[in-house]
This record gives C-alpha cells, structure tokens and sequence, in this order.
C-alpha cells in the first residue's frame, strides 16, 4: 500500500507561511526542481463573507481617495488565476469624460503617495491607470464616457469545490 503525501496549508496570513509540515513531509512537498503543488485551506463562509466585506471597504476607501465615488458599486469573488483561487473584486462604473494626462499625473502621484507602484496610458480618447501593491491591484479605465474603477485583492487559495460552490452562489445571504 503507497503512503499518500501529506498536504501542507497555507495560512491566511499574508506572507503565505507554510503550517503544520515535519521534515519528512517536506521533503515531499517541496522535492527540489519540482514545481510547488497547489495547496488549500477551506474558510469558513462568515470568513469569507468578512474579507469580501474588507475588500468593499478598502475599494471605497481608494475611490475616495481618487475622486471615483458612488452610491452603487458591487464587491464580488471572481475566479482567481489558479484553479482553486478566488480574488475579491470592488468595481464602480460611473458616467464621466476621458480624463486628460495631468488628470491621470494627479492620480498617480496620489497612488505612489500611498506605495502604489503604477503606469499609465493617456492618448487622444484613451485613459487607463494600472497599479500594484502587496498582491493587490488597481485599474482605472475610460472609455465611451464611462469611467470604470477596479480594485482586486491577492488571491485566497480555497480549494476547487469550495471556490466553486462560492462562484456558484452557495454561501450568499438572500
């Protein structure tokens, strides 16, 4: 009978440490010159609930700060970029003109006030602000008279069924 290798987990900290592995355990799990498996921790859904909650706050925090605000925006789990992934997503759509470049200059001089690292891209009809810190993003867009504000969160590893069920609207409060 083969010995099934033990799963290591990732903790909900944001440094992503690895939890509860012996020596042995490890040299399975991280064999070098193999690629690192994928590995989950299911969260309880008032957990979810909460950093999705988290998540709504820190992008009408940043709306704030940039001059995007609405009464209307959604937070919402979006599928992450490895199977078994989801990232929080805050997105606002609000009617608005194409902002000129010093426009986007003031905007990006206030990301990097707050450790944003950014770029953008301000031609005749087209604006787009792209930002990054510590796994999280930021996309500022206008298009058509329409400004959209996205921000999503670092990826939250929780296993395909439970990303799954989560994307399909299981754990959602009616």
């Amino acid at each position: 009978m083969r010995a099934r290798p033990t799963r290591t987990l990732l903790s909900p900290s944001v440094t992503g440490t690895r939890t509860g592995t012996t020596a042995a355990q490890a040299s399975v799990a991280e064999a070098p010159g193999a690629a690192p498996r994928p590995t989950f921790q299911q969260l309880p859904p008032a957990e979810l609930h909460a950093m999705l909650a988290d998540h709504g706050l820190l992008g009408r925090r940043l709306g704030r700060l940039l001059g995007v605000t609405t009464t209307w925006a959604t937070t919402r789990w979006a599928p992450g970029p490895v199977r078994g992934t989801v990232v929080p997503t805050f997105h606002i759509r609000v009617p608005g003109a194409c902002p000129d470049r010093a426009a986007g200059e003031q905007v990006t001089q206030k990301l990097q006030r707050q450790g944003w690292r950014w770029r953008l891209v301000a031609d005749r009809g087209s604006f787009r602000v792209d930002a990054k810190r510590q796994g999280a993003s930021i996309a500022i867009t206008a298009r058509d008279n329409t400004i959209g504000f996205t921000v999503q969160g670092a990826p939250v590893a929780i296993g395909p069924t439970q990303a799954r069920l989560l994307m399909a609207g299981v754990y959602d409060d009616d």
